[in-house]
């Protein structure tokens, strides 16, 4: 019930490396010590704390240890940004193709058209076809067909053409809101990303709530509130960053813990126009907001 859906395959490291980096050697050197994207991005931003030559982070360790040269900063900052933005595109894929097959062969066709980030998909999807374009009948008419069909790739449907572009937009924001009209229940997880806490130590992520929310919400046919994956990398980004360069990360201090808000400030949060938003306003509402501990009770 709380699986997080990660795919037990990844088809989309190669292209993620052909993308970020230029010379065949380092595409596979790095190649051959993770096993997929999530595994790449988790490997950059996880700090080791022995001292390595070039950024201290655990895919450096792994570089030195088999014998590869390591990559500089600014190419991992690269590869972690197209790694994360080809993530955020797997995500809205995968809540419309249900099956982990259909879901590896739409985000191959997507990279070997060049879709390599939200912003791309969703203007070639919103873009009309010129009227010279060839397409096959039957297909809708826009530019993301137009360039599926150059690299001989199967075209997209109308269903799946609306539910992507609905499912990409929902993510390019800072708030992830999905509503369930008439429903009297609302899943939260506000801390899936760092925030920043008044007078207080930064809150640190909780990590997988927002899966979780996202399924209770499913389940529950719910609405649902959380900081946008789009919001949760690029924080990500930041942090990690922040932490290879000076030893200890920071949030962004627009995205401000919403339990520790000020009431002068509730009419100025996103967060809490989500939640007026999502509110059931003909009777009775339940809020089930989903956390989670770092340092559980053993």
């Amino acid at each position: 019930f709380f699986s997080c859906g990660m795919p037990q395959s990844d088809p989309t490291l190669q292209f993620v490396l052909a993308r970020a980096l230029e010379l065949p050697e380092q595409r596979q050197a790095v190649q051959s010590v993770v096993s997929g994207t999530y595994d790449l991005r988790r490997k950059i931003n996880a700090v080791n704390k022995a001292p390595v030559q070039g950024p201290a982070c655990v895919l450096s360790e792994r570089l030195i240890a088999s014998g590869f040269p390591v990559l500089e900063e600014e190419q991992l900052q690269v590869v972690e940004e197209v790694s994360r933005d080809v993530g955020c595109i797997q995500e809205a894929v995968s809540a419309h193709w249900l099956k982990e097959a259909d879901r590896a062969a739409v985000m191959r066709k997507l990279l070997k058209a060049g879709f390599f980030s939200m912003e791309a998909v969703c203007a070639a999807l919103a873009t009309p076809a010129g009227s010279e374009d060839k397409l096959p009948p039957g297909v809708p008419r826009c530019r993301a067909n137009v360039l599926l069909a150059e690299v001989e790739e199967k075209c997209l449907g109308q269903e799946s053409c609306d539910r992507l572009q609905e499912q990409l937009r929902l993510r390019m924001s800072r708030i992830q809101v999905e509503i369930r009209s008439g429903s009297p229940i609302t899943v939260t997880a506000p801390h899936n990303i760092f925030l920043a806490r008044d007078d207080h130590s930064h809150h640190m992520q909780e990590d997988y709530t927002s899966a979780i929310a996202a399924q209770m919400a499913t389940r529950l046919d719910a609405s649902y509130i959380t900081w946008s994956r789009l919001e949760r990398h690029r924080v990500e980004g930041r942090w990690n960053e922040l932490r290879r360069a000076c030893g200890q990360g920071e949030p962004d201090f627009d995205n401000r813990d919403p339990n520790f808000l000020k009431e002068d400030e509730l009419e100025q949060s996103p967060w809490y126009r989500a939640l007026a938003e999502a509110r059931n306003p003909e009777g009775p509402a339940l809020l089930i907001d989903v956390h989670g501990s770092r340092n559980p009770p053993k």
